[in-house]
C-alpha cells in the first residue's frame, strides 16, 4: 500500500519507526508490531532515500560503494544514484528531467515510487514536521490467502481390485445358472487376503514389479506443492484461488521459495525483504513483490483461457484418479498424501482357490460325431436309414437329425425330413432310425444326413449312399460302400473321405492315413508261397538223402 498527500485528503505524514508507523496505524492489524513492519518512507529527494536506506540496512548497499568510490558531495549523491537505477531518465511519464545541475534543489516533479508531486510544499497548519508531510508512505500488507508450503516424500503405489465370484451349475432344462458366492470383495497391496464365511474360498493378491521405464514428472527433492488454506465463503468470494481444487495447487521449485522471508520476488516475501529491498525508493511501486502466488495462479488461469500450456498448476504435472469419487487429497495417520494415476506398466497376481467338490462343466461347447450311417433298400416299397451319433460334449444336448435331398414320393414336394428333438447324454451313442415307405424314384440317391442344436445351428454334416436293392456302410472316415444281394459282399477296400467331409462329420484333427491293403496282402501271400516252396524242396532233399543211406 501507499499513502502520500494527494491519495488521503488528511495525510499525516510519514513516519517509518515502530511506535508511529504509518502502516501501523493504518491497518491496525498488529497488536505488538512486527520487526520491518513499519515501512519505510520516500521523499522527492534521492540523497535523503539513499542515506536512510543506508541506514536502515546497516550500511549494506550497493549505493555506499557508489558514494566512496566517486567521493561525493552530498549534493551530488542524488544526480550519481539516478544514473545507477534502471529506467529513471527514461520514465518521463513518472520522473521529471532534473531542472538544473547547478541549483541545490534537485527534485523531480513526481516520486519515482510514491508518486507524490514533488513541485508542491504547500503544508497544512496541523503539520508540524513539513518534510513529513511531502513523503509518501509504502507498507507492506498479507493478504488474507495463506498457501501452506509441502515439501514431497518418497512415492508409495496402491493398486486394487475387486472381485466378485460366481459358481456355475446347469438343469435338467439345459439353461447354465450361476450362484454367487463372493460379491465385489476389494484386494489391494495394502488388503492382500479374503477368506468368506464358509471358509470354501480364499483370495489372494499379490504384488511383483513395476516397469522399467518408471518415472515421475514431479522432483521430490526441489518440488514444493503450495495449497491454499481453507477459508470462509466470504473471503473465497474475492480470492477465487482459495478454492480447494487439487487440479489448482501449484508446484513451485524450492529455489523460488523464501522460507525466512528475506528475499525479494519469490514466494514468501516478508516484511525484512520489503523494507531492506535495493533501492526501495527508486523504482517503481510493487517492486519486490513479483512471482507470488496470486501471480503464477493468475498465469496459468490465462493460459487456460489461451489454451496454451501452464506452468504451475499441479494438473499440468500429472493425471488425476479416473475414478471421481477418489480423494485427491487425504490424510491418512496424520499425513497429507496426495492420490494420483499411475498409467505405465504395473504387475500383480490374484489367486483364488475354491473347493472342487462340486463340479462344473467349464465348458457348453456342443460336440457331435456322425461315426456311422447304414442304408438298406432292399425292399423295393421300403427304404431304411440308421445314423449312429455320438455326443462327445461333457453336457446332455437336445438335437435334430435331419436328412436332405431324399426324393419322396412324387406326390409330395418337399425333399426334406427332420426328426423331433433327441435328447443325447454326454459320452453316450443314439441310433436314429429314419424308415422311408414308397419306391426309390432313383436308383442311386447321395443325400445328406445333418444333425442340429435346439438353435437350428449344424453340429455335423454327412454324406449317405442309398442304392436300389443295396446295402449301403459309411462308417468313419471311409465312403459309403455298397453290397448287392446276389452276392451279400461288402467291398474291404476302404476309400477315406476329403478333409472338408471328415471335419464336416465332426471328427476333430486331421483324418488319418490308412494304409492300403492290397498292397500288404499280395505281399503276404508272396511271401507264403515262398515259405512252402523254400520249405517243399528242403524236405524234398533230405528225404533223397536218407533214401540214398538206407540202400
Amino acid at each position: 500500500m501507499v499513502f502520500n498527500k494527494e491519495s488521503n485528503s488528511h495525510y499525516p505524514g510519514c513516519y517509518a519507526d515502530l511506535k508511529r508507523s504509518s502502516c501501523n496505524l493504518t491497518t491496525a492489524r498488529e497488536v505488538i508490531p512486527t520487526q520491518y513492519s513499519e515501512g519505510f518512507c520516500c521523499s522527492c529527494k534521492m540523497a535523503v532515500n539513499i542515506e536512510r536506506q543506508m541506514h536502515d540496512c546497516h550500511g549494506q548497499s550497493r549505493f555506499k560503494h557508489v558514494i566512496h568510490a566517486k567521493n561525493a558531495l552530498n549534493e551530488d549523491i542524488e544526480m550519481l544514484i539516478s544514473r545507477m537505477v534502471n529506467n529513471i531518465d527514461s520514465d518521463d511519464e513518472i520522473i521529471a528531467e532534473v531542472a538544473n545541475n547547478t541549483e541545490s534543489s534537485h527534485t523531480h516533479k513526481e516520486q519515482i515510487r510514491g508518486g507524490q508531486n514533488c513541485d508542491s510544499t504547500n503544508t497544512p497548519e496541523y503539520i508540524d514536521e513539513a518534510y513529513r508531510y511531502h513523503e509518501s508512505s509504502h507498507c507492506l500488507e498479507f493478504s488474507d490467502l495463506w498457501y501452506k508450503v509441502n515439501k514431497l516424500e518418497s512415492a508409495s503405489y496402491h493398486h486394487s481390485v475387486t472381485i466378485s465370484i460366481y459358481e456355475k451349475y446347469t438343469r435338467d432344462d439345459t439353461i447354465p445358472r450361476y450362484r454367487k458366492i463372493v460379491s465385489k470383495v476389494k484386494l489391494s497391496n495394502n488388503n492382500q487376503t479374503y477368506e468368506n464365511d464358509e471358509t470354501n474360498v480364499e483370495a489372494k493378491y499379490v504384488a511383483l514389479t513395476f516397469g522399467d521405464d518408471q518415472y515421475y514428472s514431479l522432483d521430490i527433492n526441489s518440488d514444493r506443492i503450495l495449497i491454499p488454506e481453507k477459508m470462509s465463503s466470504l473471503v473465497e468470494l474475492h480470492n477465487p484461488q482459495s478454492i480447494d481444487d487439487p487440479k489448482k495447487y501449484l508446484i513451485v521449485n524450492e529455489k523460488n521459495i523464501s522460507i525466512k522471508g528475506d528475499e525479494c520476488n519469490k514466494v514468501g516475501v516478508s516484511y525484512e525483504a520489503f523494507f531492506k529491498q535495493y533501492n526501495r525508493c527508486g523504482v517503481k511501486r510493487s517492486s519486490c513483490l513479483n512471482n507470488q502466488p496470486s501471480h503464477l495462479w493468475k498465469h496459468d488461469m490465462d493460459a487456460i483461457e489461451s489454451e496454451t500450456p501452464g506452468r504451475y498448476f499441479l494438473e499440468n504435472f500429472v493425471k488425476f484418479p479416473q475414478d471421481t469419487n477418489t480423494n485427491i487429497v487425504q490424510n491418512i495417520n496424520g499425513t497429507e498424501t496426495l492420490n494420483l494415476h499411475y498409467e505405465l506398466d504395473y504387475t500383480s497376481e490374484l489367486f483364488i482357490h475354491k473347493e472342487t467338490n462340486y463340479n462344473s462343466i467349464l465348458s457348453t461347447r456342443s460336440l457331435i460325431e456322425i461315426v456311422e450311417i447304414y442304408s438298406d433298400a432292399t425292399k423295393s416299397d421300403q427304404t431304411k436309414i440308421v445314423a449312429a451319433i455320438y455326443n462327445i460334449g461333457m453336457k446332455a444336448e437336445l438335437f435334430q437329425v435331419q436328412l436332405l435331398e431324399f426324393p419322396l414320393h412324387p406326390k409330395q414336394n418337399s425333399t426334406q425330413i427332420q426328426s423331433r428333438d433327441v435328447y443325447i447324454f454326454p459320452f453316450h451313442r443314439h441310433n436314429h432310425i429314419f424308415n422311408l415307405n414308397g419306391p426309390l424314384i432313383k436308383s442311386n440317391i447321395n443325400c445328406t444326413l445333418r444333425v442340429l442344436d435346439k438353435w437350428n445351428k449344424v453340429m455335423a454334416w454327412r454324406h449317405v449312399l442309398i442304392s436300389e436293392a443295396n446295402r449301403c456302410f459309411c462308417v468313419w472316415n471311409c465312403e459309403c460302400a455298397c453290397t448287392t444281394i446276389e452276392d451279400q459282399l461288402f467291398a474291404s477296400n476302404c476309400i477315406t473321405m476329403s478333409q472338408k467331409a471328415y471335419n464336416g462329420a465332426g471328427f476333430r484333427g486331421a483324418k488319418p492315413q490308412m494304409s492300403t491293403l492290397d498292397s500288404i496282402s499280395k505281399l503276404n501271400i508272396i511271401k507264403l508261397i515262398f515259405i512252402f516252396l523254400s520249405s517243399f524242396f528242403i524236405i524234398k532233399f533230405l528225404i533223397s538223402i536218407m533214401y540214398k543211406m538206407y540202400e
